[in-house]
């Protein structure tokens, strides 16, 4: 059975996230303007690569990856150049497709499919989540499919994922400036400061969502759950 023709625009963090997740599953053509960067990642995947918007007319589904103030420019060259009953997902958390486009271009499916997870983890392995708009089943199945090799759709309005991003990227930053504080403090090598957030931080809070905290761990837990009911009586 012939795979999938997918093509992802835009080979940024997120791009290069996504590509190297699925280029396994799909026939995959990545495309930009030319950079560097998106050649040699379409070299290391060994997917096709081009810098022509002409090529859209074979995919089945298109992914744009470009930034935000780029992808309504981007958004219609795309459907520009794609076929009928293409599916054309848009990845930027802010930025929305048009309306006007939609009506402009009836043929074609336009999904909004944002993403709850970092680039970099994504391309390590770790499991992500997209709220995606899709509504009829053979889109949401297509969408499904391709997501699939590292993350979970839900599908609901995804308006909702920005303002989740935001509160966990504003934790993890509080939690890393709060380390580095410390670290500074105590006239500690900053190989320390790194030891400590991206291993101690990032592993306590990964066996947290598990379930598996180690009892130094669950003491902290135990004690800062003993401080919110106390806190909750006194009110």
């Amino acid at each position: 059975m012939e795979k999938q023709r997918v093509a992802i625009i835009g080979t940024g963090r997120m791009g290069k996230a996504i590509a190297t997740q699925i280029h396994s599953y799909f026939q995959l053509t990545l495309l930009n303007r030319g950079s560097k960067q998106g050649k040699e990642l379409a070299a290391y995947l060994k997917v096709a690569y081009s810098t022509d918007f002409r090529c859209l007319n074979t995919m089945n589904l298109i992914l744009c990856c470009v930034p935000q103030d780029a992808t309504t420019s981007v958004l219609n060259r795309i459907a520009h150049y794609a076929s009928p009953n293409t599916i054309i997902i848009n990845c930027s958390t802010k930025a929305w497709v048009d309306k006007e486009l939609k009506q402009a271009y009836s043929k074609l499916h336009f999904v909004e499919a944002k993403i709850i997870g970092h680039a970099i983890s994504i391309e390590a392995g770790k499991q992500a989540a997209i709220f995606a708009d899709a509504t009829s089943k053979s889109v949401q199945e297509d969408i499904s499919s391709l997501f699939s090799p590292f993350a979970t759709v839900v599908f609901e309005h995804p308006a909702v994922v920005e303002k989740l991003n935001q509160v966990a990227t504003e934790i993890g930053i509080l939690a890393a400036v709060t380390v580095e504080q410390k670290v500074e403090g105590e006239n500690l090598s900053p190989f320390i400061k790194e030891v400590l957030i991206d291993n101690v931080c990032a592993g306590v809070m990964s066996a947290y969502v598990h379930n598996d905290l180690g009892h130094f761990a669950k003491q902290i837990v135990a004690d800062l759950q003993g401080r919110k009911d106390t806190n909750e009586r006194n009110l």
